[in-house]
């Protein structure tokens, strides 16, 4: 019987590992989480339930088909969303998305660039031009911490390497940059009564060429 089957659910149980991994390699890490947390939660129970205890009874049942229909969810909802990401359609509106964002970078229209490259990654969480751009603009805004995971996510989508030696620069030059600010900090005098003066650096139109300049 199949939802009794060891091997199926083993199957089950090994298809929700495989989501979680890639949950979690597109940056989707509470999705990823709670899917992992949950899949082993139930298969946990059942397996306590039915081979320690010798019950099955509706702990049994619920969490073995909480399990089943949680996997079956998250794997139909991955494939799907793979599915309508390659349609021409999907892939226009990402492009047409992409472009506009970029042209407000270049129009230095900063908060309006983050706004659509935002827009795309939570679209589509597997866009990486999007995401390699809105990393630049963390940069930009002195956010290290997002621009870091942003990147980290981005490397782990970049399967076929085209943007590694950028994405590897731009790790090293946060990493190189946290250790001299957090120096500058230590060293620094207190600031004064009326407060520190603001710099505002205009952004190079050049700054997003590593993630524009690339196709699709």
């Amino acid at each position: 019987m199949f939802p009794d089957s060891t091997l199926a659910n083993l199957g089950l149980f090994v298809a929700a590992q495989l989501v979680v991994w890639a949950y979690l390699g597109s940056g989707l890490v509470v999705r990823g989480v709670v899917l992992l947390v949950a899949s082993w939660v139930l298969g946990d129970v059942a397996l306590v339930s039915r081979f320690v205890f010798g019950e099955t009874g509706w702990p049994y049942v619920a969490s073995l088909l909480g399990m089943q229909g949680l996997t079956l969810f998250e794997v139909v909802r991955l494939a799907h969303g793979q599915w309508q990401r390659r349609s021409p359609r999907r892939q226009a509106e990402r492009e047409r998305s992409f472009r506009a964002a970029s042209v407000a970078f270049m129009c230095d229209d900063i908060a309006g660039a983050e706004r659509g490259f935002a827009r795309l990654v939570r679209r589509d969480p597997w866009e990486l031009r999007a995401r390699l751009a809105l990393a630049r603009i963390r940069v930009l805004q002195q956010r290290p911490s997002s621009a870091r995971r942003l990147l980290i996510a981005a490397r782990r989508l970049d399967r076929d390497g085209d943007f590694r030696d950028w994405i590897d620069l731009e790790l090293g030059a946060l990493a190189r940059g946290h250790g001299a600010r957090a120096r500058a900090v230590e060293a620094a005098p207190p600031p004064p009564d009326e407060g520190p003066a603001e710099a505002a650096a205009e952004p190079a139109a050049t700054e997003l060429s590593g993630p524009v300049s690339h196709g699709g």
